[in-house]
């Protein structure tokens, strides 16, 4: 097992999909704004109307609106107090289930027009630590705002892209759960000795230093075998994430034409690693101490190139998602 050499930026992300200290406004629908109650989970996120003041509850985490799934599905009922909005990952078929459901639709958001009651957010600058949070009745940073380590250490919310928000998102929703949703978009491998569809992630280990600022993940990625994998060890490398030790054993894969018995092939040099990447992770504290954070975001791999007697051809790994739950390993960057 490798150790990700230390080091990268701190960048630590709190779920910011809330609203500022502002006005209510009304949705659109039967019901008011305040009358909507939200629950999000790793897989979905589901919004139920309620009469005024009744709390639903349930399981999953209590958020202001679903952010960051691939479609919504909005069912009225017969009555007011009926209704219900659902979200779900992408790839999730939307229409085709609104097709064989009973007054139901398919809708950009939910609640649907933005009909969720504000809620109080921390503004740029403001603390973020997760204590400060919870004691001040929070629902984390501010839209489009991040969770970030300052110029003395302490976590205020800065100003945050549109990736990173929807990657911070789905940091939260992991770490409540303590989930891994790391998933290959793209991971057919080309070599010498064949063709492999690494699509599946069977490991991903996140490493974290001091407030959670990422330092390095570890990750194995198959054709559903364990002697068909490739292992991809991140750390920081010339001061940056890059890919600082891997590991290829093919002999188990179904179209391996190889030497027997396969050998693994290992590299622990990053100079010597012919692969590139292109890494963007945040993470986010789930409240378990140190070791309480979650990363998440993307990973780019070019791999091309030779590693022992494996000769890679040109192709590109990626990987997106997030991976629970973080050990600690290494100091940050300045």
């Amino acid at each position: 097992m490798i150790k990700p050499i230390s080091m990268l930026r701190p960048v630590i992300a709190l779920t910011s999909v809330v609203c500022c200290l502002c006005l209510a406004c009304q949705s659109g629908g039967a019901a008011s704004a305040e009358d909507w109650e939200c629950l999000e989970t790793t897989g979905e996120c589901r919004c139920h109307v309620v009469e005024p003041g009744v709390v639903v509850g349930g399981s999953g985490r209590s958020v202001n609106s679903c952010v960051g799934f691939g479609c919504c599905l909005l069912s009225e009922g017969e009555s007011e107090v009926d209704g219900r909005c659902s979200c779900y990952p992408v790839g999730f078929d939307c229409a085709a289930q609104a097709s064989t459901r009973r007054d139901t639709t398919v809708v950009d958001e939910c609640p649907p027009n933005g009909g969720a009651a504000p809620m109080a957010c921390a503004a740029i600058g403001e603390n973020c630590e997760l204590g400060y949070i919870r004691e001040n009745g929070l629902d984390g940073c501010c839209p489009g705002l991040l969770c970030d380590i300052g110029a003395a250490g302490i976590r205020v919310c800065r100003v945050g892209t549109a990736e990173e928000e929807v990657y911070a998102r789905e940091c939260q929703r992991a770490a409540y759960s303590a989930d891994t949703t790391m998933r290959v978009e793209q991971g057919v491998v080309a070599t010498n000795y064949g063709t492999f569809d690494l699509s599946e992630v069977s490991r991903a280990d996140p490493y974290v230093g001091p407030e959670g600022c990422v330092t390095g993940i570890q990750v194995v990625v198959t054709e559903g075998s364990s002697d068909c994998f490739l292992l991809i060890g991140i750390g920081a490398v010339g001061g940056e994430l890059g890919i600082a030790f891997v590991e290829a054993s093919f002999g188990g894969c179904e179209a391996y034409t190889g030497p027997e018995p396969a050998m693994p092939a290992r590299e622990s040099d990053p100079v010597m690693i012919p692969f590139a990447a292109v890494i963007d992770l945040v993470s986010c504290d789930w409240g378990g101490g140190f070791e309480g954070f979650c990363t998440s975001g993307r990973m780019d791999l070019s791999v091309q190139g030779s590693i022992a007697d494996v000769e890679f051809q040109a192709t590109q790994l990626t990987l997106t998602g997030a991976a629970c739950v973080a050990r600690p390993e290494g100091e940050c960057l300045p």
